[in-house]
């Protein structure tokens, strides 16, 4: 009589509670070259933080005549009652669990990061290199490193694109609805 047969050694966890998600989720194994999480946090604790930071930023900037109409006093209080009431459901447990590890730590999300840093150096550099230049570099760029198929066709076609997007924008920016943008001391335009 066989006592280790196939089925007992792929037995999986079935049911729908909570202790059944948690056993299956540690029975798992991380797949290669992914490393195992350290923790997890209720979604309902990190929203609730976040809307929390966001009221708080718009409440005490209140008297202020330019944040007054991006973000009323109103919506910064309803904001942060909500932020208050998901940190509490957070902090007792509701909600979904993500990882507490950044996906990029994981070696996930690379090209998320990568793109995230583009977009900070073209807001930073936006007014020292001129926005138009910028504009172009970052349309590029982001079809650039975003194509998986880098051919040189492809290539010419983001610049091609790039230049005209920006060609279109400006006409209708500058000349059409008189949008002021941020403008280089060493360009034209």
């Amino acid at each position: 009589m066989p006592t280790d047969s196939a089925d007992d050694r792929e037995r999986t966890v079935t049911g729908d509670g909570a202790a059944a998600a948690a056993t299956s989720q540690e029975t798992e194994q991380p797949a290669k070259g992914e490393s195992a999480v350290t923790g997890r946090i209720s979604l309902d604790l990190v929203g609730g933080l976040f809307l929390l930071a966001v009221a708080a930023v718009f409440i005490l900037k209140a008297g202020d005549d330019k944040l007054d109409w991006i973000f009323p006093l109103s919506l910064s209080y309803a904001a942060g009652i909500i932020g208050v009431y998901l940190t509490i459901r957070g902090l007792l447990g509701f909600g979904e669990r993500t990882d507490t590890l950044v996906p990029i730590l994981r070696g996930r999300g690379v090209d998320v990061f990568v793109f995230s840093v583009l977009t900070a150096l073209y807001a930073g550099l936006a007014r020292t290199v001129g926005f138009w230049t910028m504009s172009i570099v970052m349309l590029f760029g982001g079809a650039v490193y975003l194509d998986h198929a880098r051919t040189t066709k492809r290539t010419i076609f983001a610049a091609v694109n790039a230049v005209a997007v920006c060609i279109v924008a400006y006409v209708l920016l500058r000349k059409v609805f008189y949008v002021a943008l941020p403008r280089a001391r060493w360009l034209p335009f």
